[in-house]
């Protein structure tokens, strides 16, 4: 590693450590939350950006197969075959995104999040053993198309059940008005990943290492990061001791369960078990526990005391340890009672008892969940078809320009352009994933209310200015610096429309879901993008590639117009509050001079 890379390297480790401390020392005086509870949130995403940084680790590692050469020289992949292997993995994943979204809102996030994040790791794994021998000889007798295809279409579908999931629990730690600038934050810590993975990846190229090691090393960070979560990350600040309502605009105060005050309380409960005659099985020595297991349903506290189901729980029987919890259950005319050994206090909020389903009910109880009236309807809001066509149209631009960008600098300034020149553009890759997503993110809480419309449609104003501009430019530097520029802006856009503005969904049912299906917008664009953008380059050059962003840009651009359009129209707003003000003084006037 040359100083000019070492000195990128601390620059990027320097800005995690800088949004980290953002993260951790923003303080609102009106509503102040602990020192300790912002220390221990910070355990919690941070835990959550590492996988999901392993995450793009162990993605991105498959590009790095069209620079793989053998012993005799040639590549190990054809330009073909790479483009198609790389459209298998994103089709992939935008075909099953909706699908582990729905697994994401039935099993619960963090295992979703295990679960995917150990898989991903495993399947790299796999596939670099697989790849173990001179010149890899799995990759002579299995055609390469359908050998990484496989590998990598696999390794989407269990990152796909990670992503949604990821988002929904980083929403339960903060607030509605602080999930912009943490989902800028958060993405800076994912942006690490590109820049890393290039780095790192090319380290092991150049290394007498075995190039299967792009594949062995992102898997044991996978399987790593994935055990970390599995011990550190909590869903909900409750689960780890912290009692906090981040939705009430006056925040209590906050306390953990060991000052929390003991009581016990009973509360009727309505229709607990849907047909409580099964309760009346004729094996008295049936496990009660089993039967409350199999029938229960989702219990709420605040029912009519004309019910016959009587229950005595604790606050802390929660969904996370429903199966574990010491219950004694029996039937005395038609009731059922459940003692909880636990004598902590019991709070109004619903519970949820879980059940235990075999597989084939278990697909019944997503489907018949996810087709419910109630929960579609949100998932067709105007904003949410907005972000879906303009995260369509991003899943164009953002692969166009990652997969092409230094094809086009050697095409534009010849076959050998400035070396430094290509490792900023490769930073500015990371930096502006880092940044943009902040910036996008800090303009929309601070100028718009935290409505995420109008300030994405600014920056993609600014994008269609940046394509322009490098289509006309001749000077390497400044397309250097326009690319740089360029790449801010559209991880601005794409941070905000895949990572904030899903966790301004986190709390909402099927948020899983519609992650999922945002996802696969994007990432059907990105599927075409791979081997359209090539033959456009090969039958047009770059020119007509550049100004083939143009038209998605400006797309997404009318989306979120429309989308925000009452914010962006802020000086009428002003100028109504203006003529009230005025109204109002005249009229005190007016009562004065009577």
């Amino acid at each position: 590693m040359n100083i000019f890379s070492l000195s990128l390297t601390l620059f990027v480790l320097s800005l995690i450590v800088v949004f980290v401390l953002i993260d951790i020392l923003r303080l609102n005086p009106q509503r102040p939350l602990t020192l300790k509870y912002r220390l221990r949130r910070f355990l919690n995403w941070f835990s959550l950006g590492l996988s999901y940084s392993a995450i793009y680790i162990g993605r991105y590692n498959f590009s790095l197969l069209s620079v793989v050469t053998l012993s005799n020289g040639k590549n190990l992949l054809s330009t073909a075959q790479f483009g198609w292997i790389m459209s298998i993995g994103y089709w992939t994943y935008a075909f099953i995104s909706p699908w582990t979204g729905s697994i994401g809102d039935y099993l619960g996030p963090k295992p979703c999040v295990v679960i995917g994040v150990l898989g991903s790791g495993l399947t790299n794994i796999l596939l670099g053993i697989t790849l173990i021998g001179h010149d890899s000889p799995a990759a002579k007798v299995i055609p390469p198309t359908l050998l990484f295809g496989f590998f990598n279409g696999l390794n989407f579908i269990f990152q796909s059940m990670s992503t949604g999931s990821v988002n929904k629990i980083n929403s339960g730690w903060y607030r509605r008005s602080e999930i912009g600038v943490f989902g800028g934050i958060f993405s800076a810590v994912l942006a690490t990943a590109y820049f890393f993975t290039l780095n790192v990846g090319e380290g092991i190229l150049n290394s007498p290492l075995s190039w299967n090691f792009l594949f062995l090393a992102p898997g044991a960070l996978l399987v790593f990061t994935g055990i970390l979560c599995l011990v550190v990350v909590t869903e909900k600040p409750y689960q780890c001791g912290w009692d906090v309502d981040l939705t009430d605009p006056v925040e209590h105060h906050l306390h953990t369960e060991d000052n929390h005050p003991e009581k016990i309380q009973m509360s009727m409960i309505n229709s607990f078990v849907e047909h409580h005659s099964d309760f009346e099985s004729d094996d008295s020595n049936e496990d009660p526990k089993k039967k409350v297991a199999e029938n229960s349903s989702a219990i709420d506290s605040n029912n009519s005391s004309s019910n016959n189901n009587i229950i005595i729980i604790s606050e802390q029987w929660n969904d996370t340890n429903m199966d574990t919890i010491d219950i004694k259950g029996e039937m005395m005319d038609n009731r059922l009672i459940i003692n909880s050994e636990d004598d902590h206090s019991f709070d109004d909020k619903p519970i949820q008892v879980k059940t235990k389903l075999t597989f084939k009910q278990a697909v019944k109880e997503m489907v018949k969940e996810v087709m419910k009236k109630e929960n579609i309807q949100p998932l067709l809001s105007k904003d949410n078809i907005m972000n879906a066509i303009s995260l369509f149209c991003v899943g164009w631009i953002k692969e166009g320009f990652i997969a092409w960008y230094t094809p086009f600098l050697n095409d534009k300034f010849g076959p050998n352009p400035s070396q430094t020149l290509l490792t900023l553009c490769t930073a500015g890759v990371s930096i502006g994933a880092m940044t943009g997503g902040f910036l996008c993110g800090l303009l929309s809480d601070l100028a718009f209310n935290s409505k995420r419309s109008p300030s994405l449609f600014i920056f993609f104003f600014f994008l269609n200015v940046l394509i322009a501009a490098l289509y006309f430019l001749s000077d390497a530097v400044a397309s250097t610096i326009t690319l740089i520029t360029l790449m801010v802006i559209m991880f601005g856009t794409n941070n905000v429309l895949s990572v904030t503005a899903l966790l301004d969904l986190g709390t909402v049912r099927n948020a899983a879901l519609m992650a999922g299906l945002l996802t696969m917008f994007q990432y059907i664009a990105s599927g075409f993008s791979g081997f359209f953008l090539g033959y456009i380059v090969q039958e047009f050059g770059y020119g007509v590639w550049i100004l083939s962003m143009i038209p998605f840009s400006l797309a997404a651009m009318v989306m979120q117009f429309i989308s925000g359009v009452q914010e962006l129209l802020f000086w009428k707003k002003w100028i109504k509050l203006g003529k009230n003000n005025a109204v109002s003084s005249l009229h005190s006037e007016t009562q004065i001079k009577h």
